[in-house]
């Protein structure tokens, strides 16, 4: 067995996870309460937790089963990382289409979460690239799930939160890639409002992209790095990445020295926008250079607020939750803007769709962070907002039937065994 928690820490929740491994059966599922698949834990808040119930670590589950080079596609258990497979696909020239900020989550964890990546108006999300899935539900079936069979229990699956059954296998379709490096400009944003200026001539010209804020700047100033895949031939050593060592007392991080940290990355970059070729990892997973970095937030741990809106409204709505969040006494510490494409979502539950995303991430500090994302939850519903349920820790029932109307539809393909501290949470 072994102690686990989310990645935010929050809600303060630790619990054990029994290994399972091929051999995994219906029986294994029904002889708890209730179960929940675990991979490594990066979903934010409990989402990844059931409490009172097991948690069904996937960690032997983790065989690459097969690897058609010719066509581009995988077989995979859920327990195997992405850092693996790019490991075993990239030297034959493929690559994982769509991925998050960070290498080290499972296959079954970018499932649960239908994971998007800073590509989503070319590729959508990880579930538009899942061909199909075994699915092994608490009766002892094991269900081959796939668009054209049990196509709505697949689309289910698809950013399910873990909830239909156990993913034992998947099936997943890459995309060439000719190097490891990307041909990346970076540009300066005095304000905020400059990202929605330059959005038509990024999607028009790049693959990848997203910026950084600066969430203790009035204007929220930040830097927006886009990028293409550069041609065969470009070379750039990986950046390096630390691991922070230890749980950091609740001083480590501060307005002053967050902020202290937020002028230098600004300064840094001396010019209005900055061109290089750099390694994939310093474009697709900027989290990785500094491991386990969410102990830096200490033991109260870190509430994500991530919130995507249509086109239409996106740029009033973020201006309207930067002004919320000024008028409080709280800060977010690590934000970040995406744009999204018109795509079609995968699954049910999935947070991908056309729009804009905020993802701001703020030191837990008790009832004033939880009054403020209150405030911030009204301005999501009246602006025709959705949270991302992989980052979320304290979303009240009457929002998520708000902005998830699809859950009622979606509830009825949930195992009844399959439950989660989130799942239970929203549908109180």
């Amino acid at each position: 067995m072994t102690l686990v928690e989310s990645w935010g820490r929050q809600p303060a929740v630790r619990q054990r996870a029994v290994e399972v491994g091929p051999d995994v059966s219906g029986r294994d599922l029904a002889s708890h309460p209730s179960v929940l698949a675990f991979g490594r834990g990066h979903s934010y808040g409990d989402v990844c937790l059931n409490p009172g119930g097991a948690l069904l670590s996937t960690r032997r589950l983790d065989r690459i089963l097969a690897f058609d080079v010719s066509a581009g596609t995988v077989v995979c258990e859920p327990g195997v990382t992405l850092e693996a497979l790019i490991e075993r696909v990239q030297p034959a020239g493929w690559f994982p289409p769509v991925l998050p900020g960070t290498k080290h989550v499972t296959l079954g964890g970018a499932v649960a979460s239908d994971v998007h990546g800073k590509n989503h108006a070319r590729e959508g999300s990880f579930g538009h690239h899942v061909r199909a899935l075994e699915l092994l539900r608490s009766s002892g079936e094991r269900l081959a799930c796939a668009p054209g069979r049990n196509g709505e229990l697949f689309r289910a699956t698809i950013g399910g939160l873990g909830l239909t059954g156990l993913v034992t296998r998947m099936e997943l379709g890459l995309r060439r890639a000719a190097s490891a490096c990307f041909d990346a400009e970076y540009v300066k944003l005095a304000r905020f409002e400059e990202f929605f200026r330059e959005l038509p001539e990024t999607e028009a010209r790049f693959e990848h992209a997203a910026a950084w804020l600066d969430g203790l700047d009035r204007g929220v100033r930040g830097i927006l790095g886009r990028a293409n895949r550069a041609e065969s031939g470009a070379r750039r050593p990986r950046p390096p990445s630390l691991t922070f060592p230890c749980t950091a007392p609740a001083a480590l991080l501060t307005d002053a020295s967050v902020g202290l940290f937020n002028r230098l990355v600004w300064r840094r970059q001396r010019e209005a926008v900055a061109r290089r070729v750099v390694h994939q990892d310093a474009i697709l997973f900027p989290e990785d250079r500094l491991l386990r970095w969410n102990r830096a937030f200490g033991l109260r741990g870190i509430l994500e607020y991530h919130a995507l809106f249509p086109r239409g409204e996106a740029q009033e709505a973020v201006g309207e939750l930067f002004e919320r969040v000024f008028a409080s006494r709280e800060r977010f510490y690590i934000g970040v803007l995406k744009g999204f494409g018109d795509r079609a979502r995968a699954g049910f539950l999935s947070f991908a769709r056309a729009g804009v995303s905020v993802a701001m991430n703020f030191p837990f500090r008790g009832d004033r962070t939880l009054r403020l994302l209150d405030e911030l939850d009204r301005v999501l519903v009246r602006r025709r907002g959705v949270l991302y349920l992989a980052k979320d820790a304290r979303m009240p029932p009457s929002v998520f039937r708000a902005v998830y109307p699809e859950a009622v539809a979606f509830a009825g393909f949930v195992d009844p065994r399959f439950s989660s501290g989130l799942w239970r949470r929203v549908r109180a």
